[in-house]
């Protein structure tokens, strides 16, 4: 079976994971220092942008702007390169990384959002620190205070931290303040969510913070800059790994969604072929969103509980965003 093409989007933001063979924590702290050089120089070399990371001890996290150059030819290098260091340092033989690396694309600003504030609290959900700040193989701290070295363009950083921004007018150290409230909305979302799956939680979810500026900036800057997704021509995205724990999954996908839909509506409720139009408009969202994720027609059917069909309908409906991969 020859391998999926990678889409070519010049211009759109993709969230881009990679981990080691069985999550072997080959990724000791010496090495994770000299990665962040490797992804930096790397990256720095081509036209893509890197807009944030974090290097995990058996996997790492990019959040970056496509350039001219395909995703391969700006990463390919870098991992290469990473790969070499471990096996040369460990004295391995064979892989170092389990498989390809995952590419998702980001298609608005609240999944950039989302993405870049999930790759900086990943060392919290993974226990090795309680302060993100306390994690320096991150770019948490250049978002979070100014003059520290990210291993990221300190422009491109500046960038993206106004999407987080609730006012316009705002400066940059308002965006900065902006942005620590979006990292602890999603901190005491994150536990409210691990309590209402145990049954246990209280209330409403938390509200997430204001973003105007922050959405606006996406319409104006990035999101015209992204071209049409083809599929005939880029083979389709690269499936989403629904489950796993290194990618937003497509549970994750739909929360936030209904959290942004408002209206108080749960998955469960949503699930299935209702009628009711908040129903309808949630489940069209959650398929939009599902697909610029990659995730097949087959797969977003049988989670919503829907036909493949009203798959299609939904995105047939709307143009801009990419159509999944066919079975």
């Amino acid at each position: 079976m020859s391998r999926r093409r990678r889409p070519y989007l010049p211009g759109a933001i993709f969230h881009v994971t990679s981990r080691t063979q069985g999550r072997e924590a080959w990724f000791t702290e010496p090495l994770r220092t000299l990665m962040v050089s490797f992804v930096r120089e790397g990256i720095a070399s081509t036209g893509a942008w890197l807009l944030a990371y974090a290097i995990m001890p058996n996997h790492l996290h990019l959040i970056l702007r496509q350039g001219p150059e395909s995703l391969g030819e700006v990463l390919q290098p870098v991992l290469r390169r990473i790969a070499i260091l471990v096996q040369r340092t460990g004295g391995r033989d064979g892989h170092v990384f389990e498989r390809r690396y995952r590419a998702h694309p980001c298609p608005d600003a609240d999944y950039v959002r989302s993405a870049i504030v999930y790759t900086h609290l990943n060392p919290v959900r993974a226990g090795l620190c309680e302060d993100p700040l306390d994690y320096p193989w991150t770019s948490h701290r250049a978002y979070a205070s100014r003059g520290r070295d990210s291993g990221a363009s300190t422009h491109h950083v500046e960038l993206a931290l106004r999407l987080f921004a609730s006012d316009q007018s705002a400066s940059l150290a308002a965006a900065r303040r902006d942005y620590g409230r979006f990292v602890r909305w999603r901190i005491e979302a994150d536990r409210w969510r691990s309590l209402a799956d145990a049954g246990r939680a209280e209330g409403i979810a938390p509200t997430p913070p204001a973003t105007v500026a922050g959405d606006e900036l996406w319409r104006t800057f990035f999101s015209p800059a992204t071209p049409a997704y083809d599929p005939r021509r880029d083979g389709g995205a690269e499936p989403g790994n629904n489950g796993s724990a290194d990618v937003l999954d497509l549970r994750d996908i739909a929360r936030e969604v209904l959290s942004q839909q408002g209206h108080g509506l749960t998955l469960e409720w949503v699930r299935g072929p209702g009628k009711c139009p908040a129903q309808v408009n949630a489940r069209r969202a959650i398929i939009r969103r599902a697909a610029a994720a990659g995730y097949r027609r087959s797969r977003v059917a049988k989670f919503l509980g829907v036909s493949p069909a009203a798959i299609t309908r939904a995105l047939s409906s709307h143009s801009s965003p990419p159509a999944p991969s066919p079975d």
